[in-house]
């Protein structure tokens, strides 16, 4: 800390000079009293590669920026630093951003970025305690703020250099992110405030009375215990609304944050079309088909809850948009209001009890199971899926679960593999098999890995159409247990159907680790069955060394030669004339290496011309 520290005061040292220069010295020190508060915690390994000049303008830059500003909105500048208009000149592009500061204001922007696969080379924001006048005008810094008046947050993010055009249509982007952060978290407490209530009238034991014989009192109090959950830290509210039951559209004056903006509300359902009901009749959740602009780019979830009249009749929707907390994503779901009955009715349905090492196993794969479709999955399917999930067993299986959300236009696909068989390019090739059977966009995935023997990718892909298309979720599996199939599982299979499955088994744990990379690009597993098969002759002691003259299907007029032997290579300058004596002529010779579970063997594979043959295309 120390060593970043004097480098940080080094670095601000080169301010000095310049700055003497060309400014009075009341200003001077006004400028290094902010360099010193706005790089205090920066990536000075990162800046201390930049030239003097673009430090010093990229400073002096920010200073200028924040000397006028009025809390009622973002101030934005993106520009390419230009000699002529600037006074200075950096090879990339600056954003500069000055906010009150919020949450979600550096994540928000940076989101957007990648989403536009801009490469960020410089990100670092400050708080400021700054003193203004009425009108915006920067007095002073201070070392510390007043307790009534936020800090502001300055922001300084470097990237590829982009044209002007490009600059001024992402900066429209960014002013509209940052305006849905200022919504969202403007009305957060009131959004937050609106769930206690509703937690607290589901448990009034006069509504409880009202609607009694069409919602149950333990299913209104797990409601309430839900909402009341929500509040306490695992869910970030970005919307609110209440929707009349008999009405067509929603009152302006009943929305909050995000769901302010009708662009919101397209997609508003009926509640009794909402297809996740996780109580039927009181909550159901559904998922935004779009992903967020603000924190981080999930899906923002919505949470629908039916209301009713002092008649008991139904009067009202209420629904919340936004995003679940990281500390829910690791809490077991039996310590989730409204999740733990779901998990509960699962047992159920399975016919496990806790109790027992197979209800255990079960609860193991809910409580890992991916948290946003474990809120949206209906009980069945849930309950199919964890039996299917079950019964795997630990067994080394490629195994496919696909989850369409209609609603959302989304799909969920669950794709469990032998974990030793992962790689990044099986992942790709799963993904394009789920891309082009599906019809959709792929969007993102996640992988889990645990202590057991397979691993699994959560895909999320999106419609392509408003209506998908029909398939067949074995059909999709079939296509993906073949791309993933390693060289190995496919040699078991030809020694299968060339020696039977007690032979192929015996073999397959003999030679399965034993042939190398070579090897497999340049022969299939049914050249590796003939292989096998001199290889065992020679552990047998009937033969010293074994041979094999064939031909390939793709050139059937070149003449191949395999020798094989144990232990160690042969030398060539002992076989070519052994080979050149009975009219052979040697064009290339390959050796490989097969280690069996006990010893190794070799293989030389040689190409092979008729020496006649050869001169008679030398005589003409």
């Amino acid at each position: 800390m120390q060593k970043m520290q004097t480098a940080l005061l080094e670095l601000i040292s080169t301010l000095e000079a310049p700055l003497d220069r060309h400014l009075d010295s009341a200003t001077r020190e006004q400028v290094l009293d902010f360099a010193r508060q706005f790089y205090q915690n920066a990536a000075v390994d990162e800046l201390v590669h930049w030239p003097e000049e673009t430090f010093y303008g990229t400073t002096l830059s920010l200073w200028h920026f924040i000397q006028d500003y009025t809390a009622k909105a973002p101030k934005l500048r993106l520009f390419n630093p230009d000699f002529e208009r600037d006074g200075w000149q950096a090879p990339r592009s600056l954003i500069q951003v000055l906010n009150i500061d919020m949450p979600f204001l550096v994540d928000s922007l940076r989101m957007e970025l990648n989403r536009r696969n801009i490469t960020v080379h410089t990100l670092h924001n400050a708080l400021l305690p700054s003193q203004r006048s009425s009108k915006g005008q920067l007095k002073q810094l201070t070392q510390t703020q007043e307790e009534s008046k936020p800090l502001e947050s300055l922001i300084l993010i470097e990237i590829d250099r982009m044209a002007e055009s490009d600059l001024t249509e992402l900066q429209k982007t960014l002013l509209s992110i940052l305006a849905d952060v200022r919504t969202a978290v403007t009305d957060f407490t009131a959004m937050r405030e609106k769930a206690i209530e509703l937690s607290q009238t589901l448990q009034d034991k006069n509504y409880q009375k009202a609607i009694k014989g069409k919602i149950a009192a333990s299913d209104l109090d797990e409601a309430a215990a839900f909402f009341q959950w929500l509040t306490d830290d695992h869910f970030t509210f970005l919307g609110y609304e209440v929707h009349a039951t008999d009405a067509e559209s929603t009152e302006a004056e009943s929305r909050l944050g995000l769901l302010r903006d009708p662009k919101h509300c397209e997609r508003v359902m009926a509640f009794d079309a909402q297809p996740y009901p996780l109580i039927p009749g009181l909550l159901a959740f559904s998922r935004d088909p779009h992903p967020s602009r603000i924190h981080r780019p999930a899906h923002p979830d919505y949470i629908a809850l039916q209301l009713f009249d002092a008649q008991g009749n139904p009067c009202q929707v209420v629904r919340f948009m936004g995003l679940y907390t990281a500390s829910v994503y690791s809490r077991s779901p039996r310590h989730i209001p409204v999740l733990r009955q779901k998990v509960a009715k699962v047992l159920a349905q399975a016919g496990m009890s806790a109790q027992t090492h197979n209800g255990r196993q079960m609860l193991q794969i809910l409580d890992v199971y991916p948290r946003d479709d474990l809120f949206q999955i209906h009980l069945d399917e849930l309950t199919s899926t964890a039996l299917g999930i079950f019964n795997l067993r630990e067994r080394r299986k490629v195994k496919v679960f696909i989850r369409r959300d209609d609603f959302a236009q989304l799909y969920s696909a669950l794709v469990y593999m032998p974990r030793d068989l992962y790689s990044t390019e099986l992942r790709l090739k799963a993904q394009r098999v789920l891309c082009e059977a599906l019809d959709a966009d792929f969007i993102e995935f996640t992988t889990y890995f645990s202590e057991s023997v397979l691993c699994r990718t959560q895909y999320l892909l999106r419609f392509r159409h408003e209506t998908p298309p029909d398939y067949d979720s074995r059909e999709v599996e079939q296509r993906i247990i073949q791309v993933t199939r390693s060289w190995s599982d496919a040699l078991h299979s030809a020694l299968v159907e060339s020696q039977g499955e007690e032979a192929a088994n015996q073999l397959s744990a003999l030679y399965k680790e034993g042939f190398s990379a070579a090897y497999c690009e340049d022969f299939n597993t049914r050249h590796a069955v003939n292989d096998i098969q001199h290889f065992e002759l020679l552990s047998s002691g009937e033969k010293r060394i074994a041979l094999s003259l064939y031909r390939t299907v793709e050139d059937a007029e070149q003449l191949r030669f395999k020798l094989y032997q144990k232990d160690q290579p042969l030398l060539l300058s002992d076989i070519l004339p052994v080979l050149e004596n009975l009219g052979l002529k040697v064009l290339g010779e390959k050796p490989y290496e097969v280690q069996r579970a006990d010893q190794p063997y070799w293989m030389h594979d040689f190409s092979l011309d008729l020496a006649q043959k050869q001169n008679d295309r030398l005589d003409l």
